[in-house]
């Protein structure tokens, strides 16, 4: 490489490139038109470089149970809120020569500790018959079942419909299809009868896949309509599954290209395409390890957790973490195990053999040329992140370089003897209790001096899991120590190549403790301090205790905050900044909204002590009548008059009612309006900002932790609500808006034990909750049979 001057580039200091998942593996291509990726034999590349799923095992995206290589339930599993399992399940028979198939959907019974059908859901039809399905109620070739809130839903590609019933009641609620022309209740007919294949569902939405339009419908229970959210006609007959991940993003399986087709919803409810994934490996992260698993006998299952009367919840971690291995292999004690296609229980014993491989044993990946642009550069080292090295497993890279760019595809063909084995790192032969996650590892390039290097990964493994690498960074031009010592040194090639290797042995813990040091000022900057140790730590300067509740952004935003509250520690400013931290954090909302609306207020009692007392010059000790008339008070007078009732201090033929007096033995009567006021304060916070008890106990913890240690508070929550004379003080605790709307009274009856208990009453009458009149304008509902109508 040339500069201006003609002379050969010099090296300007070390560079590196950075190969991953997020910026780009830089895999080798074909020189073609246009260039092509070559495929990476056993190797699945996406986030992070791991051995491909077994095409034929359960991990494939193509798997046998329908769970799209384990990311979610095996096909016609669904469970409810309250961790129900419900399975489709079919029978075959042959009568008189007709094919008689039933379809059921059965439901785990805690109580018997096995599978019940649902009556009258399902049931035996002949596929013989012309008709799609002779009731409205039954399935002719139903696919897939998902159950959002309490609508369980059926898709039925054979009969063109989709099927849903209401949970508690089993009544039919909807029906959609079969549609040869427009109807009413879709938002966008179908182009040709529609087959939808399978559904996904979500709390409070579920999306039905259309294969032969390209489509994909949404569906929120309590509306009628289906609403079109993605269609793309290219992809008919192409997208058989549909699936959601915790980010509300929708996963399309494209069979002919084999791959995830991600989608995500952006501004004004459009949904965009984001990006493909080729194994479900690269985004297992964003999926909650299905509860269920299938394993090759085709049984599952049900850990004791999941059995239960009351109280069912996910498994535990030990099992929730157990989709890269076959199912419940070996068995597990306290589960029951059932049969997949009829739902009858089955033995599993302990010394069963563990099911097929998942991952391919070995794989072979390969960079593209990686260009220094030096002449003759000399490549220094490799720091590859192995992210996951298993039982059994090997990580080995390779290096080659090149004066000349050759063609990746000769390369891909060369023997091992042509490259230069960088490293090689191998995970134990047995399982020893050591942590299997990310490690660093830092090697030296053993190539001789080229323009281009090419990078060669080879993983293997037992088949049963994989290791994974995330990162690899190239430095170049090398940096050798050997530059410290006499140009003797150096003069002939063997010993200048000796040199370097044998000082990188020093050189590299020399770098690191280098590299500490220059980064050491990141650990005294709340903007760049990494969560954990090192914030609490930093904290710790400032005698300031962090949440151990919070996110490590969340505990920053509070460290970043602290530097412009401790000038102004003790006073009224202080507190109220320190409060609106906590507040940003716990409800959602920036501080500086929080500014805009002068919110929280905190308001000192001894403000609100503007009562006159009558006869305050007897109080005082006058002793004449002009003294008395000097200091009594005004009837005109803007304050109010105060009285015992404010404290209701027992005192005898004065305040002895039982249930009103209180028991105070403290100090002097006379003196109470002084002493009610003095070291107290009220804090006022909006009731939305504080949705349930854990919140308002952080915030309480907050106010204990900067309030004077003498003083004592109240905190109220306040309500979007305006009471005269009870909740009326503008500013302070008054919302004054539009009257609500009439609406149905929803809330079930009795205490809320998840609501913060300074929020005020909910759903009483007389104080939150006034019967209206019936609203001849609003439209009436149409009845529905099982909900709110009963036949008689």
């Amino acid at each position: 490489m040339m500069n201006a001057s003609g002379r050969p580039k010099l090296p300007d200091g070390e560079k590196s490139f950075l190969l991953n998942g997020s910026l780009s593996w830089r895999s080798a291509v074909y020189k073609t038109d246009p260039p092509r990726q070559i495929d990476p034999p056993g190797i699945a590349v996406g986030d992070h470089l791991r051995l491909a799923a077994d095409p034929e095992g359960p991990l494939a995206l193509a798997s046998a149970d329908g769970s799209l290589g384990r990311l979610i339930l095996p096909r016609g599993m669904a469970f409810a809120a309250e961790w129900t399992l419900y399975m489709l399940v079919s029978h075959q028979r042959t009568h008189a020569g007709d094919t008689i198939v039933k379809h059921s959907i059965l439901r785990f019974d805690p109580q018997e500790q096995g599978f019940v059908a649902l009556p009258e859901v399902g049931g035996s039809v002949n596929l013989s018959d012309t008709e799609l399905a002779p009731d409205a109620r039954l399935f002719r070739a139903p696919s897939q079942i998902a159950i959002a809130g309490h609508n369980l839903y059926v898709t039925d590609p054979g009969a063109g419909r989709v099927q849903v019933f209401d949970l508690a009641t089993l009544a039919l609620r909807y029906v959609w299809g079969p549609w040869l022309s427009p109807q009413p209740e879709i938002t966008e007919p179908p182009l040709v009868l529609w087959q939808p294949v399978d559904v996904a569902a979500k709390p409070g939405s579920a999306f039905i896949l259309d294969q032969a339009n390209g489509r994909v419908y949404r569906h929120q229970p309590g509306i009628d309509r289906l609403d079109t959210v993605i269609e793309i006609v290219e992809r008919r007959a192409d997208w058989t599954r549909i699936a959601i991940d915790r980010e509300n993003r929708l996963y399309l399986y494209n069979q002919a290209l084999k791959c995830l087709e991600i989608f995500a919803e952006g501004a004004h409810g459009r949904w965009g395409y984001i990006r493909s994934a080729d194994d479900a490996g690269d985004v297992r992260e964003h999926f909650d390890s299905p509860a269920v698993i299938v394993d090759h006998k085709a049984r599952f299952c049900l850990t004791e957790g999941l059995r239960r009367i009351d109280g069912r919840e996910f498994p535990d971690s030990s099992l929730r973490n157990s989709a890269t291995r076959d199912a419940c292999a070996p068995p597990q004690p306290g589960c029951l195990y059932f049969d997949r296609r009829s739902g009858e229980p089955v033995e599993a014993r302990p010394d069963e053999l563990v099911g097929p491989a998942l991952y391919a044993r070995s794989g072979h990946w390969m960079s593209t040329a990686l260009n220094s642009e030096i002449y003759r550069c000399q490549w220094h080292r490799l720091i590859v992140d192995v992210s996951r090295l298993p039982v059994g497993s090997t990580v080995e890279v390779w290096t080659f370089s090149s004066v000349e760019l050759v063609d990746d595809y000769a390369l891909s063909t060369l023997a091992d003897e042509n490259w230069q084995r960088c490293l090689i790192v191998s995970g134990p032969m047995q399982p020893d209790g050591t942590d299997s996650t990310l490690r660093s590892v830092d090697s030296l390039v053993q190539s001789r001096e080229g323009q281009y290097l090419w990078l060669r990964v080879r993983l293997t493994s037992d088949g049963f899991d994989s290791p994974e690498i995330s990162t690899i960074r190239a430095y170049y031009p090398r940096d050798s120590y050997l530059k410290y010592l006499p140009a003797v040194f150096s003069q002939d090639d063997d010993s200048r190549w000796f040199l370097e290797r044998f000082l990188s042995i020093a050189q590299t813990e020399w770098e690191a403790l280098e590299n500490s040091v220059r980064e050491s000022a990141r650990f005294f900057d709340p903007k760049t301090v990494p969560p954990g140790p090192a914030m609490r730590y930093l904290a710790g300067w400032f005698a300031l205790p962090l949440e151990g509740e919070w996110d490590g952004e969340q505990n920053r935003r509070l460290l970043l905050a602290l530097p412009h509250i401790l000038h102004r520690r003790g006073t009224l400013d202080g507190f109220r900044a320190y409060l609106r931290v906590y507040l940003a954090n716990i409800g959602q909302v920036d501080e500086t909204a929080q500014a805009d609306i002068e919110m929280p207020v905190i308001l000192e009692s001894f403000r609100e002590r503007d009562h006159q007392l009558l006869n305050a010059a007897t109080h005082a000790g006058a002793a004449h009548e002009d003294a008395f008339l000097d200091n009594a008070s005004q009837l005109d007078d803007i304050e109010s008059l105060w009285s015992d009732s404010a404290i209701n201090r027992l005192q005898l033929d004065v305040n002895s009612v039982e249930g009103e007096a209180r028991l105070i033995s403290t100090g002097e009567p006379e003196l109470d309006q002084f002493t009610y006021f003095a070291h107290r304060f009220h804090v006022y916070v909006p009731a939305a900002w504080v949705r349930s008890a854990d919140d308002e106990r952080m915030l309480r913890r907050a106010i204990d932790s900067e309030k004077p240690a003498h003083t004592d508070y109240d905190l109220h929550l306040v309500e979007a609500r305006f009471r005269v004379g009870v909740q009326a003080r503008l500013g302070v605790d008054a919302i004054i808006g539009a009257l609500p709307t009439p609406r149905p009274l929803t809330r079930e009856p009795g205490p809320d034990s998840t609501a913060p208990p300074s929020q005020a009453p909910r759903s009483r009458l007389g104080y939150d909750i006034v019967l209206g009149e019936g609203d001849t304008h609003q439209k009436p509902q149409t009845p529905r049979l099982g909900l709110d109508t009963q036949l008689s």
